[in-house]
């Protein structure tokens, strides 16, 4: 008997809590509602609001009614509560009580004062301490003080209201005083919606009482429940029944469609008081990966079992991931970064056209090369090489991966640069890239390449541009050099009469994978110990044993003095530094460190200490054979300067870089850069960062990133603005594909701004305080509502006091990085245009800047004038960005003065100011 009783309690608990729950739930739905038409005016898509309201809030009333109930049910028995449940159970909603009328109110107003109270002082501590460990503590410090008062202002309310309430009779029942706290919370809401564009902006009321009014209406809710008669219990179980299939109708109607329309999820998300929590929850809720996007709820995850896959992600074009789930990506280049080469004049006793022998050894570090300074005698003909050749001290990989490098290596350009194909596992090179051996075919040179593996051969488009390729799938140590030297005895027979005009010059690229892992997999003995590290070094003496064989062949045919030969490797290899062995894993310097050495007729040997980088390969043959520079920008420059002079470029405060991509087999985002001896690391998905100058750890054992803040934001601004460079102009459909959607996610700030045959429905908004080299962050979102023949401009203006301005610290542009003008803009779709400018180190520390964004006419000279809640403006206030001081040091007063006394952009918003004659105040 026992068990059914609690077992019908049970039931009678949750039954009545989830009921109450619903009710209240769907009593703060429609709220919402209200309190959005107010907010949101006659747009916002109340219905479907409402609906989406239900769907996010029924759920959590649901499992909060639950809880309730059960923990009723728990307490049902508690011994210390049957004094309160007697009470309870004597309670008369109806019955006059001044003591309890008054206290009831004193109640709720110190509930009040204390929610706001508290939630005031962190705001101001948040404003004043940046840590947020101080703000925690002062909040907490704080907490006793503000409920002392709080309790001394209720006790003298109670006081106060005592004598008020005796006088009112009848009226001071605990129902009237429900009553009289339910219709002081609806004048708030009201007052606040009215109020929303005044007091509102600056604290949301509503907010600090929302959640006590609902405790308070479920309160209310479970009280009328539970005191009706037992006739009723079947029409709670009907209203139980139906909120349930209407939770379960609107819960599934958001999972599988809300965030479609940004015409709902805008407003809802930004004008009503829950929307943006109960959105932003259910979409953690569904978040598999924990990548901060869910595959439902508007998160527009493309894969949620995929951490690196979500909207907004670093997306590197063609590397067979859908990163940022739009399908492709691709920005403006780095200010600087591409160029045409940077070539110079050939030496004269070089040869019109030279024959190019490139040497390459996989996973080859420079430091262990006699050349390099290794104690161990592990590279004699490489030495000797050396002696008589150009070495270039410090060469940077663009990547610790191979198929990412050599591609680059080819190219001139960054990986992230490169078109990839769509494979996962091996990303193919595109048809469309202009490797180096295609330049030089289409130069008449025969080209051929013999490598010592078949790994490439899993690479579309790798070997573009070669005539022939050999890779044998079992390849021993001498194989690729045993085919060069056949190539050689080849060609040279192609001129048995002695007319070097009937020979077309020769391209070899020669191709060692001995030093790759595994070590010494054939049984040859260690010549220098038991550790793998020794196995490396014996793998180096054998490869050295190939190359000096080839340079033997090219020297017994005559061909020194017509030919280049370039020696190099693709990245480096890890021995326990770090955590890792191999490559592929980290951008630190024992993986991305490489030799590269250049003998050419009529250059004399020589050592380069300025770091240079293995993209610069490509544009330095192309020099050195008489090639026009590139017509497609490329990062690479030619080293044929450095060949001439090698004290050219010594003060060259050039940034080079590096990448590893994710792709299937290496699921690794890091990003490095390299400015002199300064290095950055940094690792995209985990958000760390490495600091180290590496003319005093060379082995990067101190990480600087702490003791040296202000500097490795400042690179890390370097890296940020590296990764939103894209593919050269002529892949922009990728990037036009990229930035098109059909809705616009929930945004930051929502906007509504009509111009002419487009609406700014609003913009993301990152950190509103930044440091040098960092970067303001926005991302707008236009609506297309009709077709559009004018060609518009489009700037963000960045102004400071007294009109201060910097050279190049704003967005002048055309949409989507001058991919996709108006003109070319759709009826229907929605234009993402992410904008992203970089703090230049000459601006003023601590200055506030108001950024504006003005539109204007093809002539990039009128302003269109935008309708925006019934009043008419020509420029946009974004609110400001402040440049924070350099931590640990003064402002640099030279750069201020420098930045303050340069003018702005021509094109720019603020270079036509004077163009209207009657301002706008937002301006």
């Amino acid at each position: 008997m026992r068990r059914q009783a609690l077992r019908s309690r049970l039931r009678a608990n949750l039954e009545l809590q989830v009921a109450a729950a619903l009710l209240t739930g769907g009593l703060a739905a429609t709220a919402d509602v209200v309190v959005l038409a107010i907010r949101g005016g006659d747009e916002a898509p109340l219905g479907l609001a409402w609906i989406a309201g239900l769907g996010f809030v029924l759920p959590v009333a649901a499992i909060a009614g639950l809880a309730l109930g059960l923990a009723q049910w728990a307490l049902s028995d508690a011994p210390w509560l049957a004094n309160v449940r007697r009470g309870a159970s004597r309670v008369a909603l109806g019955t006059r009580d001044p003591e309890g009328f008054s206290r009831n109110l004193a109640l709720a107003l110190a509930l009040a004062l204390g929610v706001v109270g508290m939630r005031t002082l962190a705001a101001q501590f948040a404003a004043r301490f940046h840590d947020p460990s101080l703000i925690a503590w002062a909040t907490g410090l704080a907490a006793p003080v503000v409920l002392l008062g709080v309790t001394i202002v209720a006790a003298a309310f109670d006081a106060a209201a005592r004598p008020v309430a005796r006088r009112l009779g009848g009226f001071a029942t605990p129902r009237n005083a429900l009553l009289l706290l339910l219709g002081a919370g609806a004048s708030v809401a009201v007052w606040a919606g009215l109020t929303y564009e005044s007091a509102l902006q600056q604290i949301d009321v509503l907010a600090y009482v929302w959640l006590p009014a609902l405790g308070l209406v479920h309160a209310l809710a479970w009280f009328v429940l539970q005191r009706t008669s037992r006739g009723a219990a079947r029409g709670r179980r009907r209203v139980l029944l139906v909120g349930t299939l209407v939770l379960i109708a609107t819960a599934g109607y958001d999972l599988a469609t809300y965030g479609e329309r940004a015409a709902l999820t805008g407003p809802y998300e930004s004008d009503t008081v829950m929307g943006r929590a109960l959105a932003r929850a259910h979409r953690q809720l569904a978040d598999r990966d924990r990548d901060g996007h869910a595959w439902a709820y508007g998160g527009e995850d493309c894969n949620d079992a995929d951490a690196f896959v979500f909207p907004g992600a670093v997306d590197h074009e063609g590397d067979g991931i859908d990163a940022d789930c739009y399908g492709g990506d691709g920005t403006p280049a780095l200010e600087g970064l591409h160029g045409d080469g940077d070539f110079v004049g050939r030496p004269r006793a070089l040869p019109r056209r030279p024959n190019v022998v490139l040497i390459t050894i996989d996973a080859l570090r420079p430091d262990r090369l006699g050349a390099y300074g290794y104690a161990r005698p592990t590279s004699p003909r490489i030495d000797a090489f050396a002696a008589e050749s150009v070495r270039f001290a410090e060469v940077v990989a663009p990547s610790s991966r191979s198929v990412r490098s050599i591609p680059a290596m080819f190219m001139g350009v960054y990986p992230s640069a490169i078109q990839y194909g769509g494979e996962f596992l091996y990303p193919s090179v595109h048809e469309s890239n202009d490797l180096l051996a295609e330049r030089l075919r289409a130069a008449g040179y025969v080209t051929h390449a013999h490598l010592g593996t078949d790994y490439f051969s899993r690479v579309r488009g790798f070997f573009q541009g070669f005539d022939s390729v050999t890779q044998p799938q079992h390849a021993t140590r001498a194989q690729p050099v045993d085919a060069a030297i056949e190539t050689l005895d080849a060609w040279s027979a192609q001129n048995e009469d002695g007319e070097d005009r009937q020979r077309p010059p020769l391209f070899l690229w020669v191709h060692l994978f001995n030093v790759h892992l595994p070590y010494l997999p054939d049984g040859v003995p260690s010549q220098f110990g038991p550790a793998e590290a020794d196995w490396y070094d014996t793998e180096i003496v054998l490869a050295d044993e190939q190359v000096g064989r080839l340079l033997d062949a090219l020297r017994e045919r005559g061909l020194d003095d017509s030919t280049v030969v370039v020696f190099a490797s693709d990245h480096g290899e890890a021995h326990g530094e770090h955590g890792h062995v191999g490559h592929a894993f980290s951008l630190h310097e024992e993986e991305i460190r490489t030799p590269l050495i250049v003998r050419a007729p009529g250059v004399a040997p020589g050592v380069v200490e300025t770091p240079v980088s293995l993209i610069d390969v490509a544009p330095t043959v192309l020099n050195l054979t008489g090639q026009s520079p590139p017509e497609r920008p490329i990062a690479g420059r030619s080293l044929l300067r450095h060949l001439t002079d090698a004290d050219a470029g010594t003060n060259d405060e050039r940034p080079l870089f590096s990448e590893l991509l994710p792709d299937g087999l290496f699921p690794f985002d890091q990003k490095s850069v390299r400015l002199g001896d300064e290095k950055l690391l940094w690792w995209v998905r985990d958000g760390r960062v490495a600091y180290y100058r590496l003319d005093e750890d060379p082995g990067e054992t101190a990480d600087l990133a702490d003791a040296e803040r202000p500097r490795a934001r400042e690179l890390q601004g370097l890296l940020r603005a590296f990764m939103a460079t894209g593919r050269p102009s002529n892949q922009s459909d990728d990037i036009v594909r990229a930035h098109v959607r059909r809705s616009a996610p929930a945004l930051d700030v929502r906007i509504d701004a009509r111009y002419p045959g487009f609406t700014l429905l609003g913009y993301d908004v990152g950190p509103r305080e930044v440091r040098v080299g960092e970067t303001v962050d926005l991302e707008f979102y236009y609506r297309c509502d009709r077709s559009i023949a004018r060609d518009y401009f489009f700037s963000i203006d960045l102004v400071g006091p007294d009109g201060y301005r910097v050279h190049d610290f704003g967005a002048p542009h055309y949409p989507v990085y001058g991919a996709y003008h108006t003109p070319q803009w759709e009826a229907g779709e929605v234009v993402h245009d992410p904008i992203r400018i970089v703090v230049p180190e000459r601006v003023r520390r601590g200055t506030t800047f108001e950024a504006h964004l003005v539109v204007l006419d093809e002539d990039r000279r009128t302003r269109l004038r935008f309708r925006r809640a019934d009043q008419t403006r020509s420029s946009l206030a974004l609110g400001t960005f402040t440049v924070l001081p350099d931590e640990g040091g003064d402002d640099d007063e030279e750069a201020a003065a420098d930045g303050g006394s340069d003018a702005p952009d021509a094109g720019a918003a603020g270079a036509e100011a004077s163009v209207e004659a009657n301002p706008d105040p937002e301006r």
